[in-house]
């Protein structure tokens, strides 16, 4: 364990919590509004938040919601799947009960502040334990007793409250920022519905097709290994570049490719990338559309490349009109689970149904588009710097160098 000051302890999460951790409930759950939430580990983020949009209900009697109720400050850790993915919970307005894959610890409060605990959820710490102790079978798991034994170091609580009160300022920036990322989107949606209206309708009495009728090609990306060294080849794009509707450049990872396997991995201007694989469905057929970055480019298997015939689509009014709800609806039901993953093949792309306008007004609209991709970037380069440093701070929160 890593060097803190000399007044911090250190305990397990076993001795800081009041009851045994409980398992959830499985349960048949569906978007039809009922008496109980169900919250399962899709409707987490990987930033431990609760997803407002498209939250799961099941009909409990009084006993069984008893039992699974969650109160203010349960703190949750998932136990298979997304392994570790934590959340705290704060009260919604209807009574909430949680799935089977978390896990529940009740925090005693007299040693802990759970908001300490939950930033420690969050923490580089807490995540080299997960990958320390993550038990392969089907898919990863870590069971209560293991999650138990997880060391965290234990200021006092004096100490504690000061930590989450600068954590808390980061976060509160970055939820700032990402709020602004989304105006910016809907402002671009805005537009869009002005010139084409609402897909999901189709006013105008555009030609409707299957994406596959409009697609050149589709292939899957390459599955060669990959390393941090850009001497090691060319830069390979990965799901972690496809942020919200662009391609990002940091944390790129580099492969030596064979002429062939250039050919065939190769990207071109103008190609869209698809997220094909992920343990959250919402990133699932999430795409981008590559633009020439001065050099040589190729895509990851758990991409999916499609070349449009651009004289009927251009690439980027395709990217934005499969970001509106009822594109996304067709993706979410065409995505298929497997070891706790969710998947989209290029089968399922092609069927996808989209509005084809006249080229010419589709342009027009890829220009106004244009407009907005400078503040998108530096939207983007404003995120990226902040994620550094809130990871930066938790880094140093849980070794006591945060505050003196």
């Amino acid at each position: 364990m890593q060097n803190t000051p000399n007044d911090w302890g250190f305990s397990t999460l076993g001795d800081v919590i009041l009851d045994k951790p409980q398992y959830g409930l499985t349960a048949r759950s569906s978007t039809k509004i009922n008496n109980t939430v169900y919250i399962r580990i899709s409707d987490i983020t990987d930033e431990g938040q609760l997803k407002p949009e498209n939250l799961h209900y099941v009909n409990l009697n009084s006993d069984e919601v008893g039992k699974y109720r969650l109160h203010e400050n349960d703190f949750l850790i998932a136990r298979s799947g997304s392994v570790g993915r934590v959340y705290l919970h704060h009260a919604l307005e209807k009574p909430a009960v949680f799935a089977s894959y978390l896990i529940r610890f009740r925090l005693d409060t007299q040693k802990v502040l759970p908001k300490f605990v939950f930033y420690w959820g969050l923490s580089p710490d807490f995540n080299r334990e997960i990958e320390a102790r993550k038990k392969i079978v089907a898919q990863p798991n870590i069971n209560a007793k293991d999650y138990c034994k997880f060391r965290l170091p234990v200021p006092r609580l004096q100490t504690q409250r000061r930590i989450v009160s600068v954590l808390e300022r980061a976060s509160n920036l970055k939820k700032r920022r990402e709020q602004s990322n989304q105006l910016t989107n809907k402002i671009i949606q805005s537009v869009f519905l002005k010139m084409f209206g609402d897909p999901a309708n189709n006013p105008k009495g555009w030609e409707i097709v299957e994406l596959g009728e409009v697609i050149h090609e589709l292939r899957y990306g390459t599955s060669v290994k990959c390393t941090s060294m850009p001497n090691e080849g060319i830069p390979v794009l990965r799901i972690p570049n496809i942020v919200r509707g662009l391609i990002e450049l940091d944390g790129l990872k580099f492969s030596k490719l064979s002429e062939p396997d250039l050919t065939r991995y190769g990207l071109k201007d103008g190609d869209l990338l698809f997220v094909r694989t992920n343990g959250n469905r919402e990133y699932v057929g999430r795409c981008a559309v590559f633009h020439e970055k001065g050099g040589p480019y190729a895509f990851a298997s758990y991409l999916i490349r499609a070349r449009l015939q651009q004289k009927r689509l251009n690439p980027d009014f395709v990217a934005v009109l499969l970001s509106f709800s009822a594109s996304r609806n067709q993706l979410f039901l065409r995505a298929r689970t497997s070891a706790g993953q969710y998947n989209i093949n290029t089968e399922g792309i092609r069927s996808i149904k989209i509005v084809v306008p006249p080229l010419s007004l589709q342009e027009k609209f890829v220009l106004v588009l244009s407009n907005y991709a400078k503040l998108r970037r530096r939207q983007q380069e404003s995120e990226s710097e902040i994620n550094l440093l809130f990871q930066s701070l938790m880094h140093k929160a849980f070794r006591g160098e945060l505050v003196s």
